[in-house]
């Protein structure tokens, strides 16, 4: 084996490995944390020897589905750097926060190990197949944790959630293996830029929502928020980076595609800008309000939101410069509640955001040639990442509040736009919902009274009523007969009879009868609607 096939060995292989290892072996958390630091200081090696002895091309290649081009893994590209940092963001948090359990740094490893295949894949189909391996592991952090409490129930948004995206990204591949004639990424590419435009605005649009929700853009960074109750490594890494780095990754490798549809990347582009604002916004909300977890992933999704706008420019060189940029503060800010002491952690914060601000300051800036307009409207979100930052300076961090983000006076500092969020919800919920249930309601009981007086005290009980009375007088007719007629005495006998017969079957009629004839009608109904299907 060469340099190379080792540390493809080390970067993929190792992680899946001791992933699994540790998952089986008896040992403490302390215990697991010193091993996981060393195995992943041995894969961020590998990744670092994979820079300088990768060369392009293949490193390791494997057919799977015939036409679709072979399965590979790739070391001269950009990434193994994106694997780099996000290994190095992994190695960072679970330095600097407590110990998670051993179960969950093992998911957190697997987690790294599928990531790096997806990051070196040179085919759509391996990196999709990675990309779902990753969402897996997400989505079962809150079961390893929280098995008792409320991990089922987070786990289950995540992974809706993550499968929405994840649907996307299959209509994407598939489309363009129609119309390019192969899976492997950078063929596709070529030939998605000069196929069917019809088409292709499908294949951007499968491609932008499945970057939108890996980023947690707003509306969908409700399942990075989810992960709030889970333990910091869990919260920083598995939930706030890995994905959100494949996803910056993935926008970073289409970005040919979306810039070359005009129209589209136009739409795209505003839409992601007021998406940016939005988070933007709320991220200042929330963290005056004391509820700084949420704070930190709205401000992570306004970041996610300009990252839209740069590809939608067509700028990808920017797009990678800010996933190398913004990784290890991103991660800072969401480990910032686990540095000693309120200054320690509040030095941390800030520095982080000053850091954002001006990774992205120098994004805006390179993209006023390309996009003037969007340069200046991202001024907005960026002024909101800095209005977030003075705030993290100067507001006092709490542990209490970090540790109990929910609690009521977050509510009550919600400000102008969660009185209007709160209006448009009552509207909504109990308002426009509540009164279309009722009126629903109302009309299902009075058909159902209409039903009931039509069948049981209409159409029924009149004719019932009509039988019994046509016995009761055949009845009577009966008896005049015998009783002033000529008849013998057996006769008159029979006709006793006949008369108590019509008692008892008055009585019938009037008990279960009416049930019966109902019973025959629904059948009757039942072998009509039978007999139209058939």
């Amino acid at each position: 084996m060469n340099a190379a096939m080792w540390a493809t060995a080390g970067a993929v292989g190792l992680p899946l490995v001791a992933g699994l290892g540790l998952g089986l072996a008896p040992m403490g958390a302390a215990k697991a944390r010193r091993a996981g630091l060393a195995l992943l200081a041995l894969v961020a090696a590998s990744l670092a020897l994979a820079l300088w002895a990768g060369e392009p091309g293949a490193v390791w290649a494997v057919a799977w589905l015939p036409d679709a081009g072979p399965l590979t893994l790739e070391l001269g590209g950009s990434g193994v750097q994106a694997a780099l940092m996000t290994t190095v963001a992994a190695l960072l948090s679970l330095g600097l926060v407590a110990a998670p359990r051993r179960w969950a740094l093992a998911t957190g490893l697997l987690c790294l190990g599928a990531a790096n295949v997806a990051y070196l894949s040179g085919s759509f189909l391996g990196r999709y197949v990675a990309l779902e391996v990753v969402a897996l592991c997400v989505a079962a952090a809150p079961l390893i944790e929280r098995a008792d409490d409320e991990g089922p129930r987070i786990a289950r948004a995540v992974y809706v959630l993550l499968r929405l995206g994840d649907a996307g990204l299959l209509m994407a591949i598939l489309l363009l293996w129609r119309l390019s004639g192969t899976l492997a990424i950078d063929g596709a590419l070529a030939g998605g830029l000069g196929a069917d435009p019809a088409s292709m605005r499908w294949v951007v649009g499968g491609l932008a929502l499945a970057a939108w929700l890996k980023m947690g853009a707003w509306p969908f960074q409700a399942w990075i928020e989810a992960a709030e109750p889970l333990s910091p490594f869990t919260r920083a890494w598995t939930f706030a980076t890995v994905l959100p780095n494949l996803g910056l990754y993935l926008l970073y490798r289409v970005t040919p595609l979306i810039a070359a549809r005009s129209l589209t990347a136009q739409w795209l582009g505003w839409s992601a800008m007021l998406v940016a604002l939005a988070a933007g916004l709320g991220s200042l909300l929330l963290l005056r309000g004391g509820a700084w977890r949420r704070s930190v992933v709205y401000l992570s999704a306004a970041q996610a939101g300009l990252a839209l706008v740069l590809a939608a420019a067509g700028e990808g060189s920017l797009l990678f410069g800010i996933l190398l940029l913004t990784t290890l503060p991103r991660l800072a800010l969401y480990c910032a509640e686990s540095v000693r002491g309120r200054e320690g952690g509040r030095v941390c914060a800030s520095v982080a955001g000053g850091a954002l601000v001006m990774a992205w300051a120098w994004a805006l800036w390179s993209l006023r040639a390309a996009a003037p307009a969007w340069a200046v409207a991202g001024g907005l979100p960026l002024l909101t990442m800095a209005a977030w930052t003075a705030i993290a300076m100067a507001y006092p961090m709490e542990r209490t509040v970090l540790a109990e983000p929910l609690r009521p006076r977050r509510a009550q500092a919600q400000g102008a736009l969660g009185a209007v969020a709160g209006a448009i919800y009552r509207w909504v919920e109990q308002g426009l919902l509540g009164g279309l249930v009722t009126v629903l309601a109302g009309g299902v009981q009075w058909a159902s009274r209409t039903a009931h007086d039509v069948v049981e005290e209409g159409l029924l009980g009149g004719f019932i009523a009509a039988l019994t009375n046509g016995v009761v007088r055949a009845s009577q007719v009966a008896r005049r007969t015998v009783e002033e007629g000529t008849l013998d005495g057996s006769l008159r006998l029979v006709a006793r009879g006949a008369r108590a017969a019509s008692d008892r079957m008055a009585s019938w009629h009037s008990g279960k009868l009416r049930s019966n004839l109902l019973w025959v009608a629904i059948s009757l109904v039942a072998l009509l609607a039978w007999a139209i299907s058939g």
